[in-house]
């Protein structure tokens, strides 16, 4: 498996949402992490990561499918990075609907 500087594993395939709640100053507080994977010939690319941290990742697809060492292609970045932000607009509206439910 391959391991990058900034934490990801080796990367369109199968994408979970896990959800866990954290107490924080008596408020309850929900932080998702999301779970993007592709498994590729012998390669498999795993992502973790979080609604900060998604540009961050987006970027790193780029270096990935710019990586002649990888099976990884611009292709395949298209397919995630559109994952990605579909789950960044369904997390939003989710937060936005909870916010109204609040009122």
């Amino acid at each position: 498996m391959y391991q990058t500087d900034d934490g990801c594993l080796n990367p369109p395939g199968d994408e979970t949402r896990v959800n866990s709640h954290e107490p924080h100053r008596g408020v309850d507080m929900q932080r998702g992490v999301n779970v993007l994977a592709l498994v590729k010939e012998n390669e498999r690319y795993v992502f973790l990561y979080d609604e900060e941290s998604a540009a961050t990742l987006l970027r790193t697809l780029g270096k990935y499918a710019g990586d002649r060492e990888l099976s990884f292609s611009w292709y395949d970045a298209a397919v995630l990075s559109q994952k990605v932000r579909r789950l960044s607009r369904e997390a939003k509206a989710q937060a936005d609907t909870l916010e109204e439910l609040d009122r």
